[in-house]
């Protein structure tokens, strides 16, 4: 089967050789979407003008200039903060549930530049 690194790069030029391939590919995170960057750039695809690649997490290695990545940010750290907030309350004596919904950010970067002709 293969390491996942391998699979990746397996799944990236299978998908980047198609002739009708997507105009643009939502990774599952960021270390799937920079490898994809890399297999595109290897493989002559133009980044965002062939396809753009969107990643997930917002990690710093986004900023990058070699990566430029956008990116989702699930702001991780008000999660961590809104989580422990919540179960210290638990603690505490809170027993009526907490719902709660953090909305994500799209963090905008070259790799997602408007696409001309998409479908």
């Amino acid at each position: 089967m293969g390491s996942a690194k391998e699979q990746i790069v397996a799944g990236a030029k299978r998908i980047l050789n198609e002739p009708s391939r997507p105009c643009a590919l939502f990774c599952w995170s960021d270390f799937v979407a920079v490898e994809v960057l890399s297999i595109a750039s290897e493989m002559g695809v133009s980044i965002p003008s062939d396809v753009a690649i969107v990643g997930y997490d917002n990690s710093p290695v986004c900023a990058l200039a070699q990566n430029n990545l956008t990116s989702v940010d699930q702001s991780g750290a008000l999660l961590g903060q809104t989580a422990a907030t919540l179960l210290l309350e638990r603690v505490r004596g809170r027993v009526s549930a907490q719902h709660i919904i953090l909305q994500p950010q799209l963090i905008a970067r070259a790799s997602s530049a408007a696409v001309s002709e998409c479908g």
